[in-house]
């Protein structure tokens, strides 16, 4: 039963990257888990939705401010 609820989403494509691949492909067939995956959630999220006209973008910065 676990196993259907954890496994449930899309398998991840391990076709090798292509030379010369643009990056509109690169991120929209190849990014899909992990740190990378929210990677291309953020790319879609500025293409659709931050570059429409009359958009106000507020940005912050998190973590440490000094080195460790």
């Amino acid at each position: 039963m676990l196993k259907k609820i954890f496994l449930s989403g899309t398998p991840i494509n391990q076709k090798p990257i292509p030379k010369n691949i643009p990056v509109v492909r690169l991120v929209d067939e190849y990014f899909q888990a992990y740190n990378s995956g929210r990677l291309r959630e953020g790319c879609h999220l500025f293409t659709n939705k931050m570059l429409n006209e009359d958009v106000t973008i507020g940005m912050s910065i998190t973590g440490a401010l000094t080195p460790a």
